[in-house]
């Protein structure tokens, strides 16, 4: 093989392990960024929500007063980004409701999707509804939520659009490089 093309394929290679492991670090890194961000600003997953929500029926042995937990500006749980939080006792009836309207009612069947189970000490004691907002939309999991995993692929895609075009401007720089170096090596050989 010519020294030419071994000299551009080096200059891919390095180009392409740069981008690979540039493209991770900063996929990591927004990832981390964009949870620290969710959960600094007082947002958390569904699950997160019933902990804390089982956290409180621990702490007063029944669902009295839970209202002022969701009501809280400052230190409760509702009003994140808008929404709806709807909070059942053990039996379906409606304890607390950010929006006052479902309060002593018994809902048989909700049917969201986005209800989450209460437990305390191994028993289900509640049942958590998130509707609207952000929070619904966060998922019950510990994983990334369709709000997260939209923004980390917006952000995957700016980078490897990035890593493409850096790739590129690299691969070109690289060839004119290699070949300003040949040129006076093929000049000799010549001669």
């Amino acid at each position: 093989m010519r020294l030419f093309p071994k000299l551009l394929l080096s200059f891919l290679a390095v180009v392409l392990v740069g981008v690979v492991v540039v493209s991770l670090l900063a996929n990591q890194a927004a990832a981390r960024e964009v949870r620290g961000f969710m959960f600094g600003a007082g947002m958390t997953t569904d699950s997160g929500l019933a902990q804390r929500l089982a956290g409180y029926y621990r702490g007063h042995g029944s669902w009295e007063g839970v209202e002022s937990l969701l009501d809280n500006p400052g230190h409760g749980l509702g009003g994140m980004m808008g929404q709806r939080l709807i909070v059942m006792d053990a039996q379906n009836r409606v304890v607390a409701d950010t929006d006052g309207l479902l309060v002593g009612q018994t809902l048989a069947e909700y049917g969201l999707a986005f209800a989450v189970p209460i437990e305390s000490d191994g028993e289900r004691v509640g049942t958590l509804i998130t509707e609207g907002g952000m929070g619904g939309m966060m998922g019950g999991g510990q994983g990334l939520g369709p709000p997260e995993s939209d923004l980390l692929g917006r952000v995957n895609r700016a980078i490897w659009l990035a890593a493409l075009a850096a790739g590129l401007a690299a691969l070109v720089v690289g060839g004119v490089i290699a070949f300003s170096l040949v040129r006076p090596i093929q000049r000799l050989t010549v001669a």
